[in-house]
């Protein structure tokens, strides 16, 4: 019996699929929600904009001229529209969200003050470069895959159980 669970959880956590501690594979980030927080290696963290087959869209918030409170209002403003953070450059008019007002210039402006402007905190990471320099993390929650490889853990875990009950009980 415990032969055969030691078996099962060797095969269950290496399963493919499953995600290694490098990071999240390139299906996982582009499932990723907008506004999700992540640790890009070498890079620190970025709120994903979105990611399509070749780049990762970001948001790098860690310019010291941006108010600590910018980071919840950045987030809130990719979750409620990441086009508008995918389409940057090419606006007709001003985007304004309570105290953050961006322009069609690329300025970001809080309170009327100029504080960045868009092209600092809009990073295209490409996927070739992830795959040759480092890898993305997400913070404070399990992949996709993490998830999957702990589940077929558990189920076959459960299912030997319930076998050996069975033999036990029923050819003892």
């Amino acid at each position: 019996m415990r032969k055969g669970l030691a078996i099962f959880l060797v095969v269950g956590l290496w399963a493919p699929g499953t995600v290694s501690a490098a990071g999240l594979t390139w299906a996982e980030l582009r499932r990723l929600p907008p506004g999700t927080e992540v640790q890009v290696s070498g890079r620190g963290d970025r709120l994903v904009v979105g990611a399509d087959e070749v780049t990762l869209t970001a948001l790098n918030l860690t310019d010291p001229r941006l108010p600590a409170w910018t980071k919840r209002a950045f987030r809130d403003l990719v979750k409620q529209n990441p086009t508008l953070f995918l389409t940057a450059g090419n606006w007709k008019s001003d985007y304004t969200n309570n105290t953050l007002h961006l322009t069609p210039d690329g300025d970001i402006l809080l309170r009327d003050q100029k504080v960045g402007d868009l092209a600092q905190i809009i990073e295209h990471i490409m996927r070739a470069d992830l795959q040759t320099s480092g890898s993305i993390t997400r913070k404070g929650g399990l992949s996709f895959g993490q998830k999957a490889a702990i589940i077929s853990v558990v189920s076959g875990v459960a299912a030997l159980i319930s076998l050996s009950w069975i033999f036990t009980h029923c050819c003892g």
